[in-house]
Parts: structure tokens; sequence; C-alpha cells
């Protein structure tokens, strides 16, 4: 079976609310919430992207009936952090 990627965005515009606050780093993770996988962290693929007020990861694999949340924490240049959490459930086609 060929293994679909999705692209993972969070926009966090609705949290950044001071004039000229933009996204200057990103932190990327995966955990397992239901089912068993002994390495989640290997979903991610290649490097995550930002942009002012987005942050996007490639997210790939994983096993079937496993649900994994993926979270990212972005922290901003006004000393803010925010974190978004999504969960996912990998099924097979």
């Amino acid at each position: 079976f060929p293994v679909t990627i999705l692209l993972v965005t969070f926009d966090f515009s609705g949290l950044i609310i001071e004039p000229g606050e933009l996204i200057t780093t990103t932190s990327w993770s995966v955990h397992v919430i239901d089912g068993t996988d002994a390495s989640p962290t290997l979903l991610s693929v290649g490097s995550p992207v930002s942009t002012n007020f987005t942050a996007s990861h490639m997210i790939s694999g994983g096993i079937s009936g496993v649900t994994y949340a993926i979270s990212c924490v972005v922290d901003t240049n006004e000393q803010q952090r925010f974190k978004m959490t999504a969960s996912m459930l990998v099924e097979d086609q």
C-alpha cells in the first residue's frame, strides 16, 4: 500500500495578538493516545515550516488502529509560548 503523507498545519493567528508579534521557533512532538507504537516520533517527515502565524509539518506512516496526538509549541518574538494539539487515527485504506 502507498503511504499517505499528511500536511498538518496549526493556525495561531487567533492567539498571537500583539502588534508585530510573529512565530520565531516551533517544536513538534507525536505521542500515542490509544494503541501501541514503540516509535511514534518516526511519523514526522522532513523539516517543519512556519510563517508569521502558522506552523506546518508533514506526517506519514503510523500503525493501523493507533490514535496519535500531534502537538506543536511555538515561541514568539514577544516571549509568548502557545501549544496546539490534534489527534489522528491511522486506518488501513
